[in-house]
């Protein structure tokens, strides 16, 4: 893992249909946040906070199952 990531995982309802993504914040290797999102423009809205906020880069992830 990156020392500064945040990772996007695609999220399904028991019916199969697509439920909420869940976005997770480490910081230096260390789990910091997570937040539930509807879409990926969300979250690239948190990643664009996280580095204003912490004046650095984040590696994006995003990851489906298939």
């Amino acid at each position: 893992m990156s020392t500064n990531e945040i990772t996007v995982h695609k999220t399904y309802k028991e019916d199969g249909e697509d439920g909420p993504m869940r976005v997770f914040v480490y910081v230096k290797g260390e789990k910091i946040a997570d937040h539930v999102v509807d879409d990926i423009q969300d979250a690239t809205r948190i990643k664009e906070n996280y580095e204003s906020s912490l004046n650095t880069s984040f590696k994006f992830t995003y990851t489906t199952s298939t």
